[in-house]
């Protein structure tokens, strides 16, 4: 194995982290306020311009972190066996992490497609729609932040 092999998959991985929650944190607290600053129609219209390009930016940001961070806490890390995994504080904060971001995986991928419709009625907002999206983006920025937590305590060992 290559000296440069960890740096460079670490730097991926952390470049791969940074897109994945700064897309959240623009979505959230940049995009949205602009969306729901624009009457309905024109808002869809941008949220229809938006939607497809963000989705795929946000998944492939979270794909890349995701087996990018399982490369580098297996086997260019210290997980090498199952009791690195289940037996030391760095394998507990590993699966977490890594229970965390198929979470967070799982719930873009389920909420993205329904987002569209819990916010738009035809040419006009729901009701509830602002309160929606701040509940999902609060949720989301939440998990993100345990998981940027856990990225924390693994550089530390734990």
């Amino acid at each position: 194995m290559s000296y440069w092999a960890p740096i460079v998959v670490q730097w991926l991985h952390i470049l791969g982290g940074i897109a994945w929650v700064g897309g959240a944190a623009f979505t959230t607290f940049v995009l949205w306020p602009m969306i729901f600053r624009r009457p309905a129609p024109e808002a869809r219209a941008l949220f229809t311009d938006v939607a497809r390009p963000i989705a795929l930016y946000m998944g492939a940001a979270a794909q890349v972190t995701l087996w990018l961070g399982i490369l580098r806490g297996t086997w260019l890390g210290p997980i090498q066996s199952f009791d690195a995994l289940t037996g030391t504080p760095y394998g507990h904060t590993f699966l977490t992490a890594l229970v965390l971001v198929v979470v967070v995986i799982i719930y873009g991928a389920t909420s993205g497609p329904r987002l569209e419709r819990r916010v738009f009625d035809g040419d006009a907002f729901r009701e509830g729609a602002r309160a929606y999206v701040r509940r999902s983006n609060a949720l989301l920025l939440t998990l993100l932040a345990a998981i940027v937590a856990c990225m924390v305590l693994m550089r530390f060992g734990l």
